[in-house]
């Protein structure tokens, strides 16, 4: 059984909530691990459906082109763009052919065979690959440099180190503290406790102590009054360069610039 955290009033502010565990089955995401054979007893029907799933698991372990699969409109859908990997690779191939059209073209063409004349006629489909290939190259490289500016805003936030969480790295939020004395984020505890696979593991992050109540079947969490006031008066600086409060500084950076999808909840 998985055990999970509910906590009704997570986006209450002061309320500490009830955290408890309810047990939940786990559901394997692993397509390998789905069984080929048909189970006993099927009925005819059961028994094409589980022929088709079986098929189609293995055209996508096989890495069958999903380009020809129809679309909603019934219309074949478009092939996915190569990764930047495999246009780079692809890219060097076509300058290879290339330049072997290249060395026929200096030749006389009277001196050529069928085959060597087929490859000259490929000469503008290649042309036409190549563009397709470095638009590709272009456009990843462009798409790495947004995001490298994104990542270098998000490294002009500032506040002071006394008020960061040490599950998320970022300022606190809805702080709360640990029996041991250790203080996180609200949702950072939450998160700990949520994916713990048995009671004995919802523990404290930096020192493995043990937060869960077996009695009482809940999480012995408290609220950090005394470091939430210190947070509305301490202040920090966005990446955009506005001062404000620690206390509403996660939220204003979640609806900021580009650099927002970064500090998402």
């Amino acid at each position: 059984a998985h055990y999970s955290v509910t906590n009704p009033s997570m986006a209450s502010d002061d309320d500490e909530g009830e955290w408890s565990f309810v047990a939940r089955p786990r559901a394997s995401s692993n397509a390998d691990s789905v069984n080929d054979e048909p189970p006993e007893n099927l009925s005819k029907a059961a028994a094409r459906n589980f022929e088709r799933r079986r098929r189609r698991r293995a055209r996508a372990n096989s890495g069958e082109d999903a380009g020809a699969r129809p679309d909603a409109s019934g219309r074949p859908a478009a092939p996915a763009p190569p990764s930047e990997a495999e246009a780079s690779k692809q890219l060097r191939g076509v300058e290879k052919r290339l330049r072997a059209v290249a060395e026929l073209e200096q030749k006389d063409p009277a001196s050529l065979d069928a085959a060597a004349l087929q490859k000259l006629g490929r000469r503008d489909a290649l042309l036409a690959a190549r563009a397709a290939l470095t638009a590709v190259l272009e456009n990843a490289a462009r798409r790495r440099e947004a995001a490298d500016a994104v990542y270098e805003a998000t490294e002009r936030v500032e506040f002071e180190e006394t008020y960061e969480c040490a599950c998320c790295r970022e300022v606190l939020e809805l702080p709360v503290g640990l029996p041991c004395g250790h203080e996180f984020c609200r949702a950072c505890v939450a998160t700990v406790a949520r994916r713990a696979t048995r009671p004995a593991d919802v523990t404290c992050p930096l020192c493995r102590a043990p937060f869960y109540d077996g009695v009482s079947k809940k999480c012995r969490v408290t609220v950090a009054e005394k470091t939430r006031r210190r947070l509305r008066k301490a202040s920090g600086a966005c990446h955009c360069g506005r001062t404000m409060p620690l206390a509403s500084l996660r939220e204003h950076l979640r609806r900021c610039g580009a650099a927002a999808a970064y500090f998402a909840p």
